[in-house]
């Protein structure tokens, strides 16, 4: 389960991430997009949709979940796109439970594990 605060960001996230996916499809229903989907993006099959996926959650988190509440995740100044995709590729590999879910969940929760805040900012 969540802490509540986590909880709350990832509720802002998802609805970012639904409102920047409806902005690509416009006239279309929004779909959420799965675990499995930036999985296999950031495994090779398309790294730029895996790096502009990423991009999206982080500037979502940094731009408007992080300033509101606590952050979730504290990214570092400078981090490699290929330690990125192997974070995403790690962390779904230890969860595939997850791969169904939206993706925004696994990709907070690898951000989460991989650039913990130390409480300064």
């Amino acid at each position: 389960m969540l802490p509540a605060a986590f909880a709350r960001a990832y509720k802002i996230v998802v609805l970012g991430a639904t409102v920047l996916g409806s902005l690509s499809v416009a006239g279309q229903a929004a779909e959420v997009t799965p675990g499995s989907a930036v999985y296999r993006a950031c495994a090779g099959e398309a790294p730029h949709a895996c790096l502009s996926y990423l991009s999206g959650v982080i500037d979502m988190h940094e731009e408007v979940v992080a300033p509101q509440i606590a952050p979730m995740f504290c990214m570092p100044d400078l981090i490699s796109f290929a330690a990125l995709a192997d974070g995403i590729r790690a962390w779904y590999a230890a969860h595939p439970e997850a791969m169904e879910a939206p993706a925004v969940y696994g990709v907070t929760q690898t951000l989460a594990e991989m650039f913990p805040c130390d409480g300064a900012r």
